[in-house]
């Protein structure tokens, strides 16, 4: 290559770099948590979180957990060509995901009534739509290349925070997790909601990592009896978790959610 063109493919090549793993630190401004105080940065590569530190355990021998229904913070950013379903889904499968992955460690209810039971709050405080002509393209660019590479527009992405309140409603967990995709996500489905859909189970698995392991070093306090089983019937109404054979259906043939995710029960 002629040094003449090397300086113009150089710039260029760098400024698609930046476009990898391109995300905005989050904002706790929302005022969805209790409290913001001991909030601290957590990078990641693709994701960036604000993360309040659980003591261990974070939820003591013998108490339940309630998850509350998810919910659009005040002032949430959403993009305007999001239907009302597709918003919903996005709630259900935040719900689901970490029910799901709670449930092997706490009992789960429906019913506060209880006086040890912990409360899990969600808000959604950013959701982006994809392009599903963006995500097309890197689902027939992953096909045809070993990297599949999307344009730099309609990247969706997806802030949401988490609060785990004690039963005498003071905080002992939260979370601000937020990441956008960039031009290396082939992920996606071809739909709006692609990537939001896939980030929000990601976001839940986060939280719930850290819930269960607060002390990496420790080992896991579980105050349920028995062994691992089938989420609590609290977890019901989210609908059942996707197995591991239709994950990987899923990213070899990224479906889009409406197709397959059948919702909240009624």
């Amino acid at each position: 290559m002629q040094r003449s063109s090397l300086r113009k493919f150089v710039p260029t090549l760098l400024g698609s770099l930046t476009l990898f793993g391109c995300t905005t630190m989050p904002s706790a401004n929302s005022s969805f948590l209790k409290s913001q105080d001991r909030l601290v940065v957590k990078k990641g590569l693709r994701t960036q979180q604000l993360v309040t530190q659980p003591p261990s355990p974070a939820i003591e021998q013998g108490s339940k957990l309630k998850i509350d229904s998810v919910e659009f913070v005040r002032n949430a950013q959403i993009s305007a060509n999001l239907t009302p379903v597709e918003r919903e889904l996005i709630e259900n499968v935040l719900a689901r995901e970490i029910c799901a992955d709670l449930s092997d460690r706490f009992d789960i209810v429906a019913d506060p009534s209880d006086a040890n039971v912990y409360q899990l709050r969600i808000g959604i405080q950013r959701l982006e739509s994809t392009s599903k002509l963006s995500a097309g393209i890197a689902t027939v660019t992953g096909f045809a290349t070993p990297i599949g590479l999307r344009p730099p527009l309609g990247l969706g992405s997806l802030t949401v925070e988490f609060e785990l309140l004690n039963p005498q409603g003071q905080q002992t967990a939260a979370m601000v997790w937020s990441k956008k995709a960039d031009i290396g996500s082939n992920q996606a489905s071809v739909s709006r909601i692609g990537d939001a859909y896939r980030f929000a189970k990601e976001s839940s698995s986060d939280f719930a990592r850290l819930v269960l392991t607060p002390d990496p070093s420790q080992p896991i306090v579980s105050p349920k009896n028995g062994s691992k089983g089938p989420p609590d019937l609290a977890c019901d109404p989210f609908g059942k978790k996707e197995s591991f054979l239709t994950g990987l259906v899923g990213q070899i043939l990224p479906l889009p959610p409406e197709y397959i995710d059948e919702g909240r029960k009624p």
